[in-house]
């Protein structure tokens, strides 16, 4: 867990009937690893706290690809038209690029798993939990302090 956090949530999917669930989570936990303690919320039964989990972690990560993006690149409007070029370029900023994706990845994979089946954080039915994602994806533009209407920073 400690050497390899990234790999835990892939390890924890494959293998699923060889840990004891609620060990597993405390270690998680523990090395705070977000992707992998929902996963395990989630088989626990916490559908709630697992997409709240993954939410916030997908908001932390977001700020830090915006500082990472700032310390980097200072004001990218004035040095650059083309953002994702700079990004490619930019080792710290394409591991964040990866932790984001990998959160969001985790996020479709528990709206996918369970669509139909549980309630979500306002205890509506299962499909709203598609909305939660989407609601956190769109006010994620602001969050960032991107234009992404802006042919200058595609």
């Amino acid at each position: 867990i400690k050497f390899r956090p990234d790999q835990v949530y892939q390890y924890l999917q494959t293998h699923q009937n060889n840990y004891r669930l609620d060990e597993a989570l405390k270690q998680c936990q523990d090395c705070e690893i977000a992707d992998a303690s929902a996963y395990l919320l989630e088989r626990l039964g916490d559908i709630s706290g697992s997409l709240k989990l993954m939410l916030e972690s997908l908001d932390e990560r977001l700020r830090n690809f915006k500082l990472a993006l700032q310390s980097n690149f200072g004001s990218m409007r004035s040095r650059t038209r083309n953002v994702s070029v700079y990004i490619q370029q930019n080792e710290s900023l394409v591991k964040e690029v990866n932790r984001i994706k990998q959160i969001l990845s985790a996020v479709l994979d528990l709206c996918e798993r369970n669509k139909n089946d549980h309630l979500t954080l306002d205890n509506e039915s299962g499909p709203l939990l598609w909305f939660h994602v989407l609601d956190k994806l769109v006010g994620t533009k602001p969050q960032l302090g991107v234009s992404l209407d802006s042919k200058d920073n595609v």
